[in-house]
């Protein structure tokens, strides 16, 4: 991209266009524009070349963002159906797997609404985002973690809470003591869940926790 951007800027200046000088002295009358880690001071009489490499910057950027989105969002949906060998391709070529979509959700918040809650995808697929590193204590545009979604099931999600995903969940990191909007906690919302195999399971981990 700095190749190509490079050569538009020494076709300009072989118009006639004033020179594009990365070491211009008067930076009071330069305008910094940044492309990567190359920083290019361009003269503000060069408004031609300044307009030009400005929209091809921005036109580059947006379809970076386009084909970035596109894959996070192939590597949502391989997550959602359990497809553990595509997530592994996705990530290894470079899609982030802690980016977060518009109402701040990473995958793992969309892990939660699987189209396959069996142990076998359920399961294993959160066992592989935690081991690629997904944060586990990400919130969203509410202050929600993953855990928070799962003990709080919803129409697309099982009934009942997975104790075992729970337990994955915590051994794997989660906070039990992040608060969303309304001031709820995993821990809260653990102790006060309608299922009683989850209740005991952080009446467990609270009794624990207060003996430390």
């Amino acid at each position: 991209m700095l190749t190509n951007v490079g050569q538009v800027a020494n076709s300009l200046e072989a118009d006639g266009s004033p020179e594009i000088n990365p070491e211009h002295p008067q930076l009071n009358r330069s305008v910094n524009f940044i492309l990567g880690e190359r920083i290019l001071m361009i003269h503000p009489k060069s408004k031609r070349s300044f307009l030009i490499i400005a929209i091809m910057w921005l036109l580059m950027s947006i379809v970076q963002d386009t084909l970035a989105n596109g894959d996070w969002e192939q590597l949502r949906e391989a997550v959602r159906q359990g497809d553990i060998k595509k997530i592994n391709l996705l990530l290894g070529s470079g899609v982030d797997i802690n980016h977060q979509d518009n109402a701040g959700w990473t995958v793992l918040h969309w892990w939660n609404f699987s189209y396959d809650f069996s142990d076998r995808r359920f399961l294993e697929t959160l066992r592989v985002l935690i081991k690629r590193g997904v944060n586990v204590n990400t919130v969203d545009t509410r202050g929600r973690t993953a855990l928070m979604l799962l003990l709080v099931p919803g129409d697309d999600q099982p009934e009942t809470p997975q104790l075992k995903a729970i337990q994955i969940l915590i051994d794997g990191g989660s906070d039990l003591h992040i608060k969303n909007e309304w001031g709820e906690s995993a821990s809260s919302l653990g102790l006060a869940s309608k299922f009683k195999e989850v209740r005991a399971l952080f009446m467990k981990l609270d009794k624990a926790s207060s003996k430390q």
